[in-house]
């Protein structure tokens, strides 16, 4: 007998089986159940699900890995013990399982003794078509029962985004069969329906007989035909055009019970392809496409067949080149057999291939294995093609270990690539050139990676998708509707698939249509996080276009990782520990408190130090930690005797530790959003590396075009860019840039802005700073000074308030790391990365202080237009507006044309120029205190960039502004204030500001755009007459400024341009004359006289012509007065000056302003040389010279000689015997110079006594005496309409309705028009404007239906006293309708009192049922409030005295309610109850007029 059966006969030897049965000990028994409590039984219904597989992908499955333990009991079973109860019971209700993708039974332990034990499968069902009025629990109940017990019935109502479901949970037996398909009659009379049953997560069954054990081709089951097991009808395919129409209905399939069990705990392998079958099978999900390309169940088939065993080998390079040209063209071209040969050869000669993907290889077998072995390839896959197309071949070499895992096809294709201990997973994407089984592939993808198939192995995926991610990635052609990409873009998402950098040009194909030549990004390399992490240095290169309409795409990948510095960094899990706060504390105290300001950073510096050698003995990694702790409290429970109290130590330790670790890995991933204390440690550290891997820097191209891969290389390049970006260019033409800034900065701002900083002020400074926020080169963050405040702040404060002392600033302080953030998703370019400056907080404190200071004025000192950074103001409303206007031009129901132009500035922050800066700021008047501050903070900076997390070295600029710099945002905004100011040519201001400023446009992000409707010529604008008053003032009659400054146009030229302007005014439509209804003359009045305030281009022209004549006036010795003085008026003085012969036409244009300075001038008197006393004007009211007593008295006897001789006092004898004796009373009240200074003009019509262009053209439009006084009436008129608060084409309205320029038909009659003159509504009277708006009887009902308007008010003394209210009803004509009143009880503020009486006024008016009111107060601060929250349609937070008053009075008020605020004057009746009803104290009382 050999050993092996003796063995077997002693093991099946049953000696002592005679004796009676022994009982086992009751404490032994609960023991036992004790431990097996928190256990659960999991056993497979099929053969191939082996234990050893259950027991270690179950926990995976569960999402339960390190909380379970498990082992496999005899019966084949395997049982796993929970830590805690919650686990076990959410595996239960997240019932049923599966293990590939059969289900397994899952039972408690302690349900052993059950008959139904491990012999029922929950599963959820899902019921379709019941008829929408059968849809109750009971009827369910009902239904659901043919299935077995109902446990319980979940009915999803309908919603806009989703159809509604009905589901029911009930209890399977494994041994039964499944009920697909029952017919029911609803009705007693009615058809029987078809009611179909989907169980969720079901994979495998039996089709013929419904078992939940084998499969049809296993079944022995003889079933009749008309038994066979009845499945759901095949799900028909999607309209896409429909599907589409809601992108997140796409997105966001039907949720089953059971994922929205425990959104904490996700299913992985086969756990969440759940068969999408839609009870309306119009809006059903796209994803139901997949369910004909691939059944769910053949996932975990690929899953269980395939693993790829590790050998090790070195890849270098992996290529995909596509041979024949793209099925989706038009043009099929036969395959150039030699060109792919020979381009195979060059290709791999040249980079020396790993693995090469040919696609659409068009060729027969025999011929393809050729060309691998040609070119010394050692193995191969082919894809046959079809015909004449398709076809694909995968070579590699010995270097590599290529598994496949699954048949491969021209489509898509899986494998395992080995090499060394790395084992990763490769997938080949060929497109379909068809959209609708493209979109399958994705679905398919996406339910690959649901399914778990790759194992959460590192995943690289290239190849030819035949799709593109957004319009951007194709040039030519028309643009794409955005739904098209959104399930390629949901595949990369879903799958964590990022760009891997690529190089060589954006478009890899190339086409011609019949719209011309098309270029599109098809071809691309994607990998997750991990994939990149293992291969650092990963890099795709576009190769030439050769032989095929694609270029070849070719994958570098070296798992080199990148070398650098490892820098210091405080960690905010320091804070509660109590060595780091004796460290801090002694090092502080001992060796940095007597440190003077100026070397404050040596007292960090010495502080760093001192943690960075304690970190270096410590054990920081929570990780570990936890591992410890854990193995700790293992043996403190194994211990014979437990000690409890060190138990419960242990596991706040370890809850501590867990915290910490989680808190860790927040900081790294720099997700600031989502809090800590959530459990979201394995989320944060998956962002960690995601973010690692798109920030790291593998290869870079420089400015020539090559790329530069080595670390020495990326650094010199990176390097030498921002070392000629910081380089400063020089500032030209600051002063005409800065012409246009007044100063803005009062006395009182500078005051505010220069003020010795506090304690509270630095320490409100650093409490807005974020503690998770990356630190700068000293490695602190702000929650190293926040944490360690009490210890270090002395220090603190004396540094920052010797700043601002002595303007001192250690460069060292300011030193400043530049981070490279993506602009991009691949960036290939420095310029590709945004530089973030890393400052030290230290220094950041008083830039921030500076800024805190600078933000009050900002409103003030910037333009409204400006809504970035400026408190009170949101971008994003720039940013709604903007997109309503794009859309608006892009869309054909806006009827006016416009045109959009949209300038982005190349390297805003970086090219500043400081000279720029400071002449700014002291242009704007801000203090010279505050300007060395700023310059101090800018321009002790210095540079270095960090690659990849080491820093270069040092960059020192000259100019420039950092990103991450709290001043620097608002020093921006002032510096764009310089474009505010008028300009003829737009390039030339451009070009202006960008060589004084170094702010240049960058002209490939700038772009001009038209609406839909505008014309190439750029017609006529079609806009209301408000949008046409500010493009006549603006632009038309701006545009030949310059022109007109320098001559006199002739009459022709601006009687063209006037007659073009008064087209466009009236006109809708170019070429087209409309009836000017109002004279140009009258349209060219001050808006206060009646007119539009248009220019009268020939006044307008005089107006600036007298500004030259006005400085040649006062500034004689210019050039220009000298030469023309020399010309033309060498004998006498400008104001005698002639035409003289054959003059120019700048003269002849001087003379002109000239005659209009004569109206205004009026000579200061000085020292009397210069006037002429009996012919220029030098006495007052009016401008007038002196008149002489003696006719022969000379013309050029001048104003002295009326002084004493060598003085400047009045003398009487002249004055007596030359001067007329009433202008003697005039000239003895002129107090004359003592310094004897020169002889001024001066212009009457201005304060300060100068000339503007404003006032001269005010001078010649002005309306006479006699008119002004005969329209004063009319005047006050025009000055109430436009200043009424309304919308600008109201007060259009009325202006034409006061001139009488309405179309009605009386004025249309009057010029001759052919028209009835009746009134088109009523037809009783001549249609005219007074009769059309206030006489006609549709008006008058118009008028009556205008809102009544009520005025509440309240009276009240103090806090102490009775306060009164009431209110008053008006009809439009102001006419009392009713009027109440009432004391009420003390109020602590007259504006409680207010918004009292409010409510009640409103209440009333509602239970009255008026609906159309206006609520008219004279409290600003609550009205103008609610009309604010009007505006805005939501409430908006009120003083916290009278916020519930405001809470009632929102929630009160009809939405046909308004409020409005009048003044005290306009209230007077209402504040007359609310008075009398204080003052006697009189209960409610309403009364009826």
């Amino acid at each position: 007998m050999s050993d092996k059966e003796l063995w077997k006969n002693l093991q099946n030897m049953s000696l002592g089986s005679e004796r009676s049965p022994l009982k086992i000990s009751t404490d032994a028994k609960n023991k036992r159940d004790a431990e097996h409590r928190l256990s659960l039984i999991v056993k497979g219904v099929h053969p191939s699900q082996n234990p050893a597989g259950i027991k270690v992908m179950m926990p995976k499955i569960w999402k339960m890995e390190g909380r379970v333990t498990s082992r496999i009991n005899e019966d084949g079973s395997v049982q796993f013990f929970f830590k805690h109860e919650h686990h076990l019971l959410t595996v239960l209700e997240k019932e049923p399982w599966t293990y590939k993708d059969w289900v397994v039974v899952i039972d408690r332990c302690t349900r052993r003794h059950y008959p139904d034990y491990l012999r029922i499968i929950r599963f959820w069902v899902k019921i379709l078509n019941i008829p929408g009025d059968s849809k109750n629990p009971s009827l369910i109940d009902e239904v659901g029962g043919e299935l077995g017990h109902v446990d319980e019935v979940r009915i999803q109502q309908p919603t806009a985004e989703k159809v509604g479901e009905v589901w029911v949970r009930v209890p399977i037996e494994v041994t039964g069969r499944l009920i697909f398909a029952r017919y029911f009659t609803f009705e007693d009379n009615g058809e029987p329906i078809l009611i179909r049953f989907i169980y969720d997560k079901l994979r495998k069954f039996c089709s013929l007989c419904g078992s939940l054990t084998h499969l049809a081709a296993n079944c022995n089951t003889q079933i009749p035909e008309a038994a066979h097991l009845q499945l759901p009808a095949p799900i028909p395919e999607p309209i896409i055009e429909d599907n589409m129409r809601n992108e997140n209905q796409s997105d966001a399939g039907p949720v089953t019970p059971t994922e929205a069990a425990d959104e904490t705990m996700g299913e992985t392998v086969g756990s969440n392809l759940n068969m999408e079958i839609s009870e309306n099978q119009d809006n059903n999900d796209s994803r139901g496409e997949f369910m004909e390309f691939m059944h769910p169940g053949d996932v975990k088939d690929r899953i269980n067949e395939t693993f790829a065993l590790q050998t090790r080998g070195t890849k270098r390079k992996i290529i995909t080149t596509t041979d024949a040209e793209e099925t989706s063209t038009s043009n099929k071209r036969t395959p150039a057999r030699h060109s792919t040969q020979a381009q195979g050869e060059d290709i791999n000669r040249k980079y020396r291939i790993d693995i090469m993907f040919l696609v659409e290889t068009k060729n027969k077998d025999a011929y393809v294995q050729s060309l691998g072995v040609e070119l010394h390839f050692d193995h191969q896959i082919l894809v046959s093609p079809d015909g004449l197309s398709g076809g694909l071949a995968i070579f590699w070499r010995n270097t590599v270990q290529c598994d496949i895992l699954s048949p491969p096809t021209l489509n898509y294709t899986d494998m395992y690539v080995t090499e060394g201990n790395t084992t990763f997973c490769l997938s080949y994407v060929y497109g379909n050139p068809e959209r609708k089984p493209r979109q399958q592939m994705w679905h398919m993808m996406e339910n690959f990676v649901k399914g778990g198939l790759y194992q959460s192995k590192p995943r690289l995926v290239l190849g030819d998708f035949n799709e593109i991610k957004s319009n951007m990635e194709k040039q030519g052609g028309p643009s794409r509707p955005e739904w098209q990409f959104t399930n390629f873009r949901r595949m990369l998402t879903i799958s964590g698939l990022h760009e891997i950098k690529t190089f060589g040009g954006v478009y890899t194909w190339i086409g011609n249509r019949s719209s011309g030549t098309i270029k599109s990004r098809l071809d691309r390399a994607v990998a997750t996080a991990d994939w990149k992490e293992a291969y650092p240095k990963a890099m795709a290169q576009l190769l030439e276009w050769i032989g095929s309409d694609h270029k070849p795409l070719l994958l570098h990948t070296e798992d080199k990782k990148w070398k650098g510095m490892k820098l210091f960094r405080y960690d905010n899990r320091w804070r509660n520990n109590q060595e780091v706060q004796q460290t801090i504390e002694h090092i502080w105290n001992q060796k940095c408190n007597h440190l003077p300001p100026q070397q404050f950073q040596e007292a960090l510096k010495r502080c760093r130090n001192s943690l960075s050698s304690w970190k270096s003995v410590q054990n920081n990694n929570s990780h570990r930690k936890i591992q410890q702790l854990q193995a700790a409290l293992t043996c403190a429970y194994d211990s014979p005797s437990p000690d409890y109290n060190h138990i419960t130590t242990l596991k706040h330790q370890l809850q501590q530790e867990y915290r910490l670790e989680e808190e860790f890995w927040r900081t790294k991933s720099r997700i600031l959003w989502m809090q800590a204390g959530d459990k979201n440690t394995k989320y944060f550290h998956a962002k960690t590396k995601q973010r690692r891997s798109h920030n790291r820097i593998t290869s870079i191209e420089d400015e020539a075009g090559n790329i530069m891969r080595t670390e020495k290389e990326i650094q010199n390049t990176i390097h030498s860019y921002f070392t000629n970006l910081y380089s400063s260019s020089g500032s030209d033409q600051l002063e005409e840039v800065l012409q246009h800034i007044q100063p803005r900065v009062t006395p009182n701002m500078n005051q505010q802005l220069t003020v010795p900083v506090t304690e509270e002020e630095i320490f409100k400074a650093l409490s807005q700073m974020n503690v998770d926020k990356a630190p700068g080169p000293d490695g602190l963050n702000a929650g190293f000074f926040k944490y360690h405040w009490p210890t270090i702040k002395s220090g603190v404060i004396k540094f920052v308030q010797h700043f601002f002392q002595t303007g001192y600033l250690n460069p060292e302080m300011n030193h400043t790391y530049i981070c490279l953030v993506p602009k991009i998703e691949s960036p290939t370019k420095v310029k590709d990365f945004r530089p973030i400056s890393l400052c030290n907080i230290a220094y950041k404190l008083i830039s921030k202080i500076m800024a805190d200071r600078l933000k009050p004025w900002l409103h003030i000192l910037i333009s409204e237009f400006q809504s970035a950074f400026i408190p009170g103001r949101l971008i994003t409303d720039n940013i709604i507006v903007t997109h309503e206007l794009l859309h608006s031009l892009r869309t054909k129901k806006i009827k006016s044309p416009f045109m959009d132009l949209k300038l982005d500035i190349a390297k805003a922050f970086d090219k500043v120029e400081w000279t720029y800066i400071e002449a700014m700021l002291r242009r704007l008047g801000f203090a010279d205190q505050w300007c060395s501050w700023v310059m101090k903070c800018i321009t002790s900076v210095s540079y270095s960039v960090l690659i990849n997390g080491s820093p270069t070295r040092k960059i020192i600029p000259s100019r420039g502004l950092r990103q991450g710099d709290p001043l620097s945002p608002y020093l921006y905004l002032l510096c764009t204030e310089a474009n505010e100011g008028e300009c003829e040519k737009l390039l030339s201001l451009l070009q202006v500001y960008a060589k004084a400023s170094g702010q240049h446009v960058n002209f490939q992000k700038s772009a001009l755009l038209f609406g839909k409707t505008v014309p190439l010529e750029v017609q006529q604008n079609i806009i209301r007459m408000t949008g046409k008053e500010v493009l006549i003032k603006s632009i038309a009659t701006a545009l030949p400024t310059y022109k007109m400054s320098c001559f006199m146009l002739p009459k022709r030229l601006i009687s063209q341009i006037t007659r073009h302007i008064r087209r466009f005014w009236w006109s809708t439509v170019k070429d087209k004359h409309k009836i000017p209804w109002i004279a140009w003359d009258k349209m060219t009045a001050l808006k206060q006289y009646g007119g539009m305030g248009f220019r009268d281009l020939t006044h307008f022209n005089v107006a600036l012509l007298a500004k030259q004549s006005w400085r040649m006036l006062r500034e004689p010795h210019l050039l220009l007065t000298r030469v023309l003085r020399a010309k033309y008026f060498s004998k006498t003085s400008l104001m005698e000056a002639k035409l003289g012969h054959r003059p120019s036409h700048a003269w002849r244009s001087i003379l002109q302003g000239m005659q209009l300075i004569k109206q205004g001038l009026r000579w200061t008197v000085g020292d009397g040389n210069q006037i002429k006393a009996w012919s220029d004007p030098w006495l007052s009211n009016p401008p007038r010279p002196a008149r002489c007593l003696i006719p022969s008295s000379p013309d050029h006897f001048t104003v002295s000689g009326l002084m004493r001789p060598n003085s400047t006092t009045w003398d009487d004898t002249k004055l007596q015997e030359l001067v007329h004796p009433d202008d003697i009373r005039i000239i003895k009240k002129i107090r004359t110079s003592l310094a004897k200074c020169q002889d001024t003009p001066t212009w009457i019509f201005t304060r300060d006594g100068q000339y503007t262009v404003k006032s001269g053209y005010h001078q010649l439009t002005k309306p006479g005496t006699e008119h002004f006084s005969a329209n004063t009436s009319a005047y006050a008129l025009w000055k109430q309409i436009w200043a009424l608060n309304v919308q600008p084409k109201i007060k259009h309205f009325w202006w034409r309705v006061l001139h009488n320029a309405l179309p009605v038909a009386s004025n249309l009659a009057h010029r001759r028009i052919k028209i009835l003159p009746e009134c088109i509504l009523c037809g009783e009277a001549m249609e005219t404007t007074i009769h059309l708006l206030f006489h006609c009887r549709f008006a008058r009902e118009i008028w009556e239906l205008s809102p009544l308007q009520i005025d509440p008010d309240a009276s009240w003394k103090d806090q102490h006293s009775r306060a009164g209210i009431g209110w008053i009803l008006l009809n439009p004509q102001r006419r009392i309708i009713l009027r109440g009143s009432s004391s009420i009880e003390p109020t602590d503020s007259a504006l409680e009192a207010e918004a009292h009486a409010l409510r009640e006024a409103l209440f009333h008016l509602r239970r009255l049922n008026y609906t159309n009111v206006i609520f008219c107060g004279d409290s600003r601060l609550l009205y103008q409030h609610l009309e604010n929250a009007l505006k805005l349609c939501h409430p908006l937070p009120a003083k916290l005295e009278i916020q519930t008053y405001v809470d009632d009075i929102q929630a009160l008020a009809f939405t046909t309610y308004s409020f409005k605020f009048i003044s005290r004057n306009d209230n007077h009746m209402a504040d007359s109850l609310a008075k009398n009803a204080r003052m006697q104290n009189s209960q409610l009382t309403i009364s009826w007029e």
